[in-house]
């Protein structure tokens, strides 16, 4: 293991930092609103944990309006639905991301429940930080791209045309110098664990153990180490990411990916 005696910072930084990992994340920014759209109010900021729901209610005029809703990276998706006061449901976006946006037009002077529901949670007893805003005009946000989505997609994507399977992953926060240890069951197989952060500018360590044995590790100085092992039984797995430098700050996100070969599979 890399020594890190030379760049420990002083305890009340180390305590800071320990407490900011264990809060949750701030509301996400609202990016630039297209011309011709005008904000409704002000942004809706607050914390939402799966399964909940939080309510805005407008009296509106008639004319076309966007509502949308952002999440942190503690939830993998969120549902907006637009009702009438009735309960009828006039329109949604069903919480496939965690950046729903929805379009209505009224022709007559309206009520509605604008309702955002959370969805599923990536660090369970966490709540997800959301900005919720409403806006005259069509077309006002586009949605935007989930990066450990994508980063998922395309490591399934490169698993399957080697006969893998993605077999468990995760997207947590790695903050000043805590480390990131997942334990993990597995069956007998072959696996190839890899963790990526979001910075490429980020130089990140991967340890995996059985017990106090180490199986694998990649200190190699980049954003993306990678560890390769075999089990002959099952085994609990302790993966443990250590972060060695932030390009940006003094955190960053990371997607842990554990991909098993098919043929080793069990049913």
């Amino acid at each position: 293991m890399r020594l890190k005696s030379f760049r420990k910072i002083l305890l009340v930084l180390s305590t800071f930092a320990l407490m900011a990992l264990l809060t949750a994340a701030s509301p996400p920014a609202i990016p630039d609103m297209a011309s011709g759209c005008d904000l409704i109010g002000h942004v809706q900021t607050g914390y939402i944990n799966s399964g909940e729901s939080v309510t805005f209610t407008f009296d509106l005029e008639p004319g076309a309006y966007t509502f949308a809703a952002w999440a942190s990276w503690d939830l993998t998706s969120l549902k907006l639905s637009v009702s009438r006061p009735d309960g009828v449901e006039l329109t949604y976006d069903d919480g496939t991301d965690n950046n729903p946006i929805v379009g209505i037009s009224f022709t007559e002077l309206t009520t509605v429940n604008v309702i955002l529901t959370g969805g599923i949670d990536r660090v369970h007893a966490v709540a997800g930080a959301y900005s919720f805003v409403a806006a005259t005009g069509e077309g006002c946000y586009e949605k935007s791209v989930d990066p450990a989505k994508e980063i998922l997609e395309d490591y399934t994507a490169v698993a399957a045309e080697n006969s893998e399977e993605v077999v468990k992953w995760e997207y947590r926060q790695l903050s000043g110098e805590n480390s990131l240890i997942l334990n993990y069951t597995l069956d007998p197989g072959d696996y190839t664990i890899v963790a990526e952060t979001l910075n490429a500018g980020d130089d990140i360590d991967m340890y995996v153990r059985k017990g106090e044995e180490v199986l694998n590790q990649d200190e190699y100085p980049d954003n993306r180490p990678e560890c390769i092992i075999n089990l002959l039984e099952q085994t609990v797995v302790s993966i443990e990411i250590d972060p060695w430098v932030y390009g940006n700050g003094t955190d960053t996100s990371v997607v842990v990916i554990v991909t098993m070969t098919m043929t080793d599979k069990r049913e």
